[in-house]
């Protein structure tokens, strides 16, 4: 049903979108040549604003309110960035006030990070803070990685799938509904992102903003739900470790691009094509052969961690710091060979 429901807005936002002219505007890293518009994340708001106020009518969630406030407030500072723009220090503001919007509800005690860098137990005020960087550092980093055809959808489908199954697998159903619902609207957005010029459409950041602030909350629900000693059941022994495995590509992205800028003594926010999806493009991939690697490194990344989970906390630690060192490393040399391989096409080597 949410395939079908985005399908049928999606091809009214489209016809609107191509009318009205209005594209996405193009810059030195775009990836397309031809007039797009990015307004894929309008049909995915009207699924997921659909799911969440069916949940409310029928009372299973109290927390769904402060999620359905705080998707409201980015869809539409989203929607303003696609049609007219928006500044940065605006878009963060915002994001700051989503996150805080959400772990104020009551429903919201995380006590504990799994023992992830020896934390324990920890002060109730604790969690406001890092609640609030964790949902503002994944909005941000998942809308990073909205830059080639597929790549944004196909993250967040294989987050959402991993997801759904351990709700579904702890009785969670309410959650497992969610997760399925945004599978269904992000396929469907999939088959316009992939489409041809002239039935194509990015996502934009009315959806970037909104699935990477779900994704957020659902890591966050996932570390809340996580006993201090996991017992027999679907409980990854650290929540915290679990979720960096699902969401390596936002978050090792964004973090590697942020160490890369500051080293060359720019500001962290400043735009460039050091994405790990620019340095495949500039190797001579296709947009679904970058897709393609970069999601098999997220499924090797969350098969690595349940093959490890049963060894321990350190086992799980090591393999979490060796996997993020390895992708850097791999991406040091192939930047490096993407250089290469642009200064021989300039001088007409290739």
């Amino acid at each position: 049903m949410a395939f079908l429901v985005n399908h049928f807005f999606s091809k009214k936002a489209l016809l609107i979108a191509l009318r009205k002219r209005l594209f996405a505007e193009k810059s030195n890293r775009s990836s397309h040549e031809d007039p797009t518009p990015a307004f894929g994340g309008v049909s995915i708001f009207i699924v997921v604003m659909i799911t969440l106020l069916l949940v409310i009518g029928a009372g299973f969630d109290n927390a769904i309110g402060f999620t359905l406030a705080s998707c409201f407030i980015l869809f539409l500072t989203g929607l303003k960035d696609d049609l007219i723009g928006t500044s940065a220090r605006t878009k963060f503001l915002v994001q700051i006030l989503a996150a805080f919007l959400f772990v104020v509800n009551p429903d919201f005690a995380l006590g504990h990070l799994s023992g992830f860098l020896g934390i324990g137990l920890m002060d109730p005020n604790w969690t406001y803070l890092i609640g609030m960087v964790f949902i503002v550092s994944l909005v941000n980093a998942f809308n990073l990685i909205d830059g080639i055809d597929g790549l944004s959808g196909m993250t967040a489908i294989v987050g959402f799938s991993v997801f759904g199954v351990y709700f579904f697998l702890n009785d969670h159903y309410v959650y497992t509904i969610f997760c399925v619902t945004l599978i269904g609207a992000l396929a469907s957005f999939l088959t316009f992102n992939f489409a041809k010029p002239g039935g194509k459409m990015f996502m934009g950041d009315t959806g970037a903003l909104v699935i990477g602030f779900l994704l957020a909350v659902f890591a966050l629900r996932i570390a809340e739900l996580q006993p201090l000693k996991p017992f027999e059941g679907f409980f990854p022994k650290n929540a915290v470790l679990f979720v960096l495995s699902v969401l390596i590509i936002p978050i090792l992205d964004t973090a590697r691009i942020i160490v890369i800028r500051l080293k060359n003594g720019q500001k962290p926010w400043h735009a460039d094509r050091s994405h790990m999806h620019h340095v495949l493009l500039d190797l001579g991939y296709t947009h679904k052969e970058a897709t393609a690697r970069l999601i098999g490194l997220q499924v090797l990344s969350i098969g690595g961690y349940w093959a490890v989970d049963g060894i321990g906390n350190v086992a799980l630690h090591g393999f979490i710091i060796a996997l993020y060192f390895s992708v850097v490393a791999l991406f040091v040399v192939l930047k490096q060979r993407a250089e290469n391989r642009s200064g021989a096409v300039e001088f007409g080597y290739i």
